[in-house]
């Protein structure tokens, strides 16, 4: 009987699917992902609930889920860390912050409570100092180059039979790779641009066993190593949806690099 529980209890380890669009984009550095804990899970940050500042980052779902609990939280980088550090480049960096706050909303509905929570994540990538020259190979001067965005997230939840969550994330895009106004030939090139993109995202837990186990931590212990947990959850989203990105021609696009998830867990 032990061994069917544990079957049983396997069966709803189900991971994660990611559908992504083939092709080369501009700004990838979007896809890179601020939490060193939650890049373990990959995909599951998507599905999985999590209380983690940076949680709406993989889907802006993850603010109605952390509002339910918590009040305030914030993490950030207390160190530049190396980019690419194989190549010894010690001006490459990365960095990244994130605010939460979130507050439930008693009896707003007919006796039901609403959780509302609201983000904020600021992420700088550094590419470094990068040399200037003439059309002879002759230094004529310096340039730094970085990239970086701003993400303003709002998520809202609420119980109905099932724990529901939903999450829209507005992005601020800034790329500055090279001076502006370079001529190169009989060419100028722009080396800046600006964009936005939006993330969405929806979360639904539904109770497989009663949410109310209280004494046993929200999960039924079938033995000393292994527990069945009272939840499994749904989870999708959808980031770095928007406009195409210019450097300075209209003519010149290249797509966001936009991303769909999909979980079950």
């Amino acid at each position: 009987m032990k061994n069917i529980i544990r079957l049983v209890s396997l069966l709803f380890l189900v991971p994660a699917f990611l559908f992504s669009q083939p092709g080369i984009s501009a700004v990838p550095f979007l896809q890179i992902g601020p939490s060193a804990g939650l890049g373990a899970y990959m995909a599951a940050n998507s599905v999985l609930p999590t209380d983690d500042t940076f949680g709406f980052y993989y889907n802006p779902a993850q603010l109605g889920v952390f509002s339910r609990n918590n009040n305030f939280s914030a993490q950030f980088y207390p160190v530049k860390m190396k980019w690419l550090p194989a190549f010894n480049f010690s001006d490459l960096y990365f960095t990244s912050k994130a605010l939460n706050a979130g507050y439930v909303f008693k009896d707003m509905f007919e006796e039901m409570d609403v959780n509302v929570g609201v983000g904020y994540i600021r992420t700088f990538l550094n590419l470094g100092e990068n040399v200037l020259t003439d059309d002879n190979g002759n230094v004529v001067g310096t340039f730094d180059s970085h990239e970086s965005y701003d993400a303003f997230s709002i998520g809202f939840g609420f119980e109905y039979f099932a724990r529901f969550s939903f999450g829209y994330t507005y992005k601020t895009i800034i790329s500055d790779l090279i001076p502006s106004n370079i001529v190169v030939g009989n060419e100028i090139i722009s080396g800046k641009a600006e964009a936005i993109s939006h993330d969405f995202g929806m979360m639904v837990g539904l109770p497989i066993l009663k949410d109310h186990l209280r004494n046993f931590d929200n999960a039924v212990f079938i033995d000393d190593n292994i527990s069945l947990f009272s939840n499994a959850y749904w989870g999708y989203a959808v980031t770095n949806s928007g406009d195409f990105v210019r450097y300075g021609k209209n003519d010149q696009a290249d797509p966001l690099p936009k991303k769909a998830q999909i979980g079950l867990g």
